[in-house]
């Protein structure tokens, strides 16, 4: 198993691909923390997947985007676990509008979780991670971060701030031996997309531009997260990976 015993939390664990990214690492030994916000019941499935196939679980409400529930959340694995060896920061938020209708509220929306969530988490999880002196941390944008997308205008500089931000992370905590990378996805079928895709003039929009001819899965960006969760990425930091079906090599 790649990552026997690593214990790892993974932000927005209870659906979409932060559910695959908790049953795929725990596949692999690790010990994971569900982190969820609002529904409960989700989050405790994927503990109880988990814990069908052998693995350890436990679920925990915290909203990324404020300080102190990150702190809570990162003591508890600490307190379960010992240690925390990789902080999968999944979590966030999608909205879908003319830029000129985008209001005030949904802008503070979208950047409480996508861009002070991320900010967040990768500062509590830093502090665990140099008293232990390593570690690595994993943020999620998408691949609007490096292409512009019509109607996703506020989505978009939330996740064009997480990659910018990663860079100078990476920078700062690689003394510490802490490595900080980013996973920017294309167009993936989860509960988010869902509305987004039920129009079938939209989703065929969003798949004409894909070489491989189809969206993606959760379980299409699994194998990204494993690798710079494992020992195989101690030598990778500050770096992006777009994992999108070809779509950005146009």
């Amino acid at each position: 198993m790649r990552l026997k015993d690593k214990a790892i939390i993974v932000t927005g664990g209870s659906r979409g691909m932060g559910r695959a990214y908790c049953l795929g690492l725990a596949r692999e030994g690790a010990k994971v923390i569900v982190n969820y916000v609002s529904d409960e019941k989700a989050a405790n499935d994927v503990v109880q997947e988990i814990s069908q196939i052998g693995g350890e679980a436990h679920a925990f409400k915290a909203d990324v985007g404020t300080k102190s529930d990150v702190q809570g959340m990162v003591d508890f694995a600490v307190d379960k676990f010992g240690k925390l060896d990789v902080l999968v920061s999944n979590a966030g938020l999608v909205h879908k509008e003319p830029l000129v209708e985008q209001t005030e509220e949904t802008i503070d929306r979208i950047f409480h979780t996508n861009v002070k969530g991320n900010i967040f988490c990768t500062q509590v999880a830093a502090e665990q991670m140099m008293k232990q002196k390593e570690g690595k941390i994993i943020l999620c944008a998408s691949i609007v971060a490096v292409v512009g997308e019509p109607l996703l205008s506020v989505y978009t500089a939330s996740k064009g701030a997480i990659l910018a931000f990663m860079r100078s992370a990476a920078l700062e905590l690689s003394p510490h031996q802490i490595k900080v990378n980013c996973v920017l996805p294309g167009t993936t079928v989860t509960d988010m997309s869902r509305d987004v895709l039920a129009d079938p003039i939209m989703k065929k929009a969003l798949i004409d531009p894909i070489p491989l001819g189809r969206l993606g899965t959760p379980d299409d960006l699994v194998g990204i997260v494993l690798y710079l969760s494992s020992d195989e990425a101690n030598w990778t930091t500050g770096q992006f990976f777009i994992v999108d079906g070809g779509h950005t090599t146009k």
